[in-house]
């Protein structure tokens, strides 16, 4: 076989023009393949050469595999699995719509109880299973009565019970489509599809066996299962407005528009010595570029829960443009923890997407009330028991359900010029920090650099390393240890982070109160 990268070879290799070649001197040996073998096993052959041959039985070629064909197999594979993730996702949050009040909550016990009601039991089993013993005991043993506890008691022993509670999340797509169009709640979108329950269910049946198709590798799926996936899609996707518009989804969200706007041309202006502003976290070159748009939802004042967003104004706090998939696939929106980096950002803190409408390109961001109680929770007992060893100070908890603690001003006495912190980051990293924040630059910059000619001093009696973060741009700064930790972890995880916090934070504080204290002595003076 005979490709552009094996001429470009020979020419390399030999030395000469293309006119003194001859096909031979530019041969390559192909590896066959039959038409039967599975993809997979011809992809490594790929990734060395340019092409595989196919051949038949008697070694005839019967076509050719090249590497654009495998990439170009597995773009439509991916593109298809997006367009059932932005049916499934869609079809939730249709049926979430119908459980949120008028504050955007999720009234979660309805939830629970209607997911119940869909999920098969074994209650009509245990019937039948009665009427079988009566016909049996009365063609048998007529003079025998069925006693039903002994019933119950061999029912449960051979028949499995019914499966373990599922919560919403973990639904199938089957499941959701019969939630979704379950009677007790049809009269509530009945005004919003004109199609009746049944046609909306042959509709998204065959959406679910392509589904499966897909998850379980069954070969490429045909031109109108895809052009079906399309229309389910897009069709679903038309009545994403009518839909909020009749659950008020967002209403209340609405006057937070303006505030955003404003918020973005202040949010990296303001800064108090009292706490951390978020927006101080630097993102750096190998930083997502979501890491902004986490940051900036960190920088939220407390209280406020919940954000509407444009996709524009998404792209201004990120600086940079959302790649096409965020305005063609709802799936981009999941609040995916594992699979999508833009989610994992606004997850690891404290954020998730409560509701979106691609066609008006608008995003509703809401707080994840579970994690503000677990940075209390978090930071309660680390603060308390810093307290009980520490021979400094140690500040009570704000109880806002933030990211970061205040533990303490230094210097103890006089003026401060600093505080010792504990804080999460957006990128599931955990800091022990001396945050230099006076107010003016020129005298937080005085004595981080003070600080910075002390660098071999100040590590060697920490025997740790730190991280010196001048952050020229702002007006403050940071010397930092870090360690790898999320308030998503285990507790046994969260254990050990709060001890290797309390161990550190002792010898930083000590440290750090001595040096700041003789530089602003210095600067008195």
């Amino acid at each position: 076989m005979v490709t552009s990268d094996s001429i470009l070879r020979a020419l390399n290799h030999f030395g000469v023009t293309l006119e003194l070649l001859r096909v031979s001197d530019a041969m390559v040996k192909a590896r066959e393949f039959r038409a039967d073998e599975e993809l997979f096993d011809l992809l490594d052959d790929l990734r060395d050469t340019y092409a595989v041959l196919i051949v038949d039985s008697e070694r005839r070629i019967s076509g050719i595999v090249t590497s654009y064909d495998t990439t170009e197999y597995f773009r439509r594979y991916a593109e298809d699995i997006m367009l059932v993730e932005d049916i499934e996702n869609t079809i939730k949050d249709y049926i979430l719509a119908a459980f949120t009040n008028e504050v955007s909550e999720i009234d979660q016990m309805a939830l629970n109880q209607s997911i119940e009601e869909i999920i098969p039991s074994n209650k009509e089993l245990k019937g039948k299973f009665k009427q079988a013993i009566g016909v049996y005991l009365k063609d048998n043993i007529s003079s025998q009565t069925i006693n039903n506890e002994s019933i119950e008691n061999i029912f449960n022993d051979y028949f499995q019970p019914k499966k373990q509670e599922k919560t919403f999340d973990k639904l199938t797509l089957f499941e959701y489509t019969e939630l979704f169009l379950h009677n007790s709640r049809w009269t509530k979108y009945s005004s919003i599809f004109s199609l009746p329950p049944k046609a909306i269910r042959n509709l998204l049946n065959p959406v679910r066996q392509t589904r499966n198709d897909l998850a379980h590798f069954r070969g490429e799926i045909s031109s109108q299962q895809r052009e079906q996936l399309r229309f389910c899609k897009d069709w679903l996707s038309r009545h994403q407005s009518a839909v909020s518009d009749h659950f008020k989804i967002g209403a209340n969200e609405v006057t937070q528009e303006n505030d955003v706007e404003c918020e973005l041309l202040t949010a990296q202006k303001t800064s108090t010595i009292s706490e951390i502003s978020p927006a101080d976290e630097t993102v750096s070159l190998n930083r997502s570029r979501y890491t902004a748009l986490a940051i900036w939802l960190q920088n939220q004042t407390v209280g406020q829960n919940k954000l509407q967003l444009t996709f524009q104004q998404v792209e201004e706090i990120i600086r940079d443009e959302l790649p096409v998939s965020a305005r063609r696939h709802r799936s981009w929106w999941a609040n995916d923890s594992v699979n999508h980096p833009q989610s994992q950002q606004w997850l690891n803190v404290g954020w998730r997407v409560a509701s979106i409408n691609m066609n008006e390109e608008r995003v509703l961001f809401a707080r994840i009330e579970e994690q503000e109680k677990a940075y209390i929770n978090f930071f309660s007992t680390l603060l308390a028991e810093l307290g009980n060893l520490s021979d400094f100070p140690v500040n009570e908890l704000s109880q806002d359900g933030r990211h970061l603690a205040t533990v303490a001003g230094v210097p103890i006495k006089g003026s401060q010029s600093a505080n010792l912190t504990f804080t999460f980051t957006p990128d599931r990293k955990f800091r022990v920090e001396l945050y230099i924040d006076k107010g003016t630059s020129k005298h937080n910059k005085h004595i981080f650099d003070a600080l910075y000619l002390r660098k071999d001093e100040i590590e060697k009696s920490l025997e740790e390393s730190l991280t010196w973060e001048r952050m020229n741009t702002r007006n403050t700064s940071r010397i930092a240890l870090y360690r790898n930790g999320a308030i998503t972890d285990t507790k046994q995880e969260l254990q050990e982070l709060q001890d290797w916090a309390i161990t550190i934070m002792l010898k930083f504080q000590k440290v750090m109160e001595q040096n700041v204290s003789e530089i602003v002595l210095k600067l008195l003076n």
